[in-house]
């Protein structure tokens, strides 16, 4: 195949265009979203409370939230649920001025670009052919779930992608390694990978075993880089434990019954995981509104044969000595994920059956297939390409449709610069209004974290999502404070036992005493406290 390709008349070698579409797809991305500036998922608002408390001299990590036995003060918890980098990232741009919104659409941007010039020296590295590492930069940049994070910034998932790349070109060094070197690459990859998304340490840890099992079994020895990779990332998982782990619950360490669908998804999802094909069968199959199916497992199993043809792509392509190296990496990387997120699945943690969880190995394998693709005979590489270029096209309607959207709609938040889809503008104004007024002698509960940023950093906040509904009627939180309680909630839950349980949960407020507002969508209880009648 050649290399150069002639645009506007000028002739440019592949390798210099996917450099180039590095630095360009994400800028105009990020452009975008400044223009229509994105929201925020509800769990990345946790992280930033921690932020903004931080600010305020709390402890790392460490969230003010009001005492449950007297609201009237505060305490400090520390947020283990989710890794740092989350709020760390968006949280730097903001110290600059940038309001969140605008410091979210750079953290996106910038971790994009880090992503697709990691793509390119990853090409290089196992010595892709240059238009192959073209296509792969063009595609990767386009598919959903690089474009979504511009419209919803999910935290970990594009920064996880991010780190990808770099955590699969450190663990090659390690096996060649002295034994020094070794313990510190491979600290180093666990600690970029936890800093990313807890499931990094499980891709750190897949990246590690990927690299040195195909030399242990081709050389029958234990190298010194081994040695001491294990040793690195033993110290690693040990520090983590100590200082992040012991201080809390995570999604891996709370069991809330077994979900024998996310094996399936273990097992097949990777194999379209790089090319967001359950997401597009989410967005067909169970939309809001037009749902035929009740679970993702269903999903799953549908994409199962295009899951066959890729897995047949991929591993034909081992009987081409060129591709060899990166399909066994691929491999490993893949067997040894699937078998982590089928034990979690099983043994119950808390976590979703969702396609992102299984990403980085898909990206892996994607890139494997599409470098096996390219050398298919014409019909079958039409075939594929066919594929890959409607699933780059849904990735960026996907985008344009949600830009479309928020540009006509009304849910641009004042002072945190995010758009949020679930509560009505004119009610955060309202607390605005009332923190004003009150300052800190007031107390906001509202539905999800993210929306305690369109407050001051001083405001008292706390969010009842993270109580969750199952426990919400057993909650209770005595004490007041010196101005009013606000209590926002989404009109949908008023008369529903969660939306009626959390008025009732602050015991020094009469339930025959709170007054309300409504605001489209969103209702708000206010009362101060008195003595009951």
């Amino acid at each position: 195949m050649g290399s150069e390709l002639s645009i506007f008349g000028l002739k440019l070698s592949a390798t210099r265009l996917a450099l180039l579409a590095c630095l360009l797809i994400p800028a105009v991305y990020t452009a975008v979203a400044l223009v229509s500036p994105p929201s925020m998922d509800p769990d990345v608002g946790w992280g930033l409370m921690a932020w903004r408390s931080m600010l305020q001299g709390a402890p790392f990590n460490h969230y003010l939230t009001p005492d449950p036995a007297n609201i009237g003060r505060d305490t400090t918890a520390f947020l283990a649920w989710w890794s740092p980098g989350q709020y760390l990232a968006p949280g730097a741009f903001s110290l600059t001025g940038l309001n969140y919104g605008q410091a979210i659409a750079l953290t996106n941007g910038l971790a994009l670009t880090i992503f697709l010039i990691g793509i390119v020296r990853l090409c290089r590295r196992f010595d892709l052919d240059p238009l192959v590492t073209l296509a792969a930069v063009l595609l990767l940049a386009t598919f959903r779930y690089s474009t979504a994070t511009f419209g919803i910034y999910n935290g970990g998932e594009i920064l996880l992608q991010a780190a990808l790349p770099w955590v699969v070109l450190l663990s090659l060094r390690v096996p060649a390694a002295n034994l020094l070197t070794g313990a510190g690459l491979a600290f180093l990859i666990v600690g970029l990978g936890f800093m990313a998304k807890l499931t990094g340490i499980v891709v750190g840890a897949a990246a590690l075993t990927a690299s040195c099992l195909p030399v242990l079994l081709d050389r029958r020895r234990i190298t010194p880089g081994m040695i001491g990779g294990v040793i690195g990332a033993g110290i690693a998982v040990v520090l983590l434990y100590v200082l992040w782990f012991s201080n809390g619950d995570t999604p891996g360490t709370i069991a809330v019954g077994a979900k024998p669908g996310g094996v399936a998804l273990a097992v097949i999802s990777p194999w379209t995981a790089g090319f967001s094909f359950v997401d597009l069968l989410l967005w067909l199959f169970i939309h809001p509104g037009r749902a035929v199916f009740s679970n993702v497992s269903t999903l799953v199993l549908m994409s199962a044969p295009v899951a066959a043809l890729i897995a047949f792509c991929v591993l034909m392509g081992r009987k081409r000595e060129t591709l060899r190296p990166l399909i066994v990496y691929a491999l490993i990387f893949y067997a040894f994920t699937s078998l982590i997120m089928a034990v979690m699945f099983l043994r119950g943690a808390d976590v979703t059956v969702e396609e992102r969880h299984v990403r980085s190995a898909g990206i892996l394998l994607f890139l494997c297939s599409l470098a096996g693709v390219m050398n298919l005979p014409r019909l079958p590489r039409t075939a594929f390409l066919g594929l890959f270029a409607v699933m780059s096209a849904y990735g960026l309607a996907s985008m344009g449709l949600r830009t479309k959207s928020v540009l006509h709609a009304d849910h641009l938040i004042a002072r945190s610069g995010v758009n949020d889809m679930f509560v009505d503008r004119a009610a955060v104004e309202f607390i605005q209004g009332a923190y004003v007024r009150e300052g800190k002698s007031a107390l906001f509960v509202v539905p999800m974290a993210d929306i305690a940023l369109a407050l001051p950093n001083e405001a008292r906040v706390v969010s009842i999502s993270a109580t969750g509904a199952a426990h919400l009627e057993a909650a209770r939180y005595d004490g007041a404070v010196p101005g009013h309680l606000y209590i926002m909630i989404q009109k949908r839950f008023v008369d529903t036992p969660k939306g009626r349980s959390i008025p009732a949960s602050f015991a020094a407020y009469a339930p025959d005493r709170w007054e309300f507002q409504d605001f489209g969508d969103t209702r708000v209880y206010f009362q101060q406290a008195g003595a009951r009648p």
